[in-house]
């Protein structure tokens, strides 16, 4: 009996610690925007920015672009060019919330 109770109180402690430490490091590095329009701004280098959001009444978003954001059609690289085609029909727009850099767009 005493076994038993020493088991489930040493289990008990593995749980709560997996717990604790599981909670301990996650942080949010990065977001997205489902955006069903948005608005761009890119000069050659492909430098600029994206307007968008999330949902008509949700604050819009500005979001950077610079040579080091993928942008990707069905898991394709494409251009700016591809980009500026899909103002009006939408993109996903990956981004970090620290620089609010986009990572990658993609359709």
């Amino acid at each position: 009996m005493k076994f038993k109770r020493l088991a489930q109180m040493l289990l008990a402690a593995i749980m709560v610690t997996l717990t604790l430490t599981a909670h301990a490091g996650f942080t949010m590095i990065e977001d997205a925007i489902e955006a069903s329009t948005f608005s761009l701004e890119v000069d050659k280098e492909g430098y600029g920015f994206i307007m968008a959001r999330n949902c008509p009444s949700c604050p819009e978003v500005k979001v950077l672009i610079n040579e080091g954001t993928r942008i990707m059609q069905n898991q394709k690289s494409r251009t700016v060019n591809h980009l500026r085609e899909r103002a009006n029909l939408g993109a996903t727009i990956i981004y970090n919330l620290q620089t609010r850099v986009a990572t990658k767009i993609f359709w």
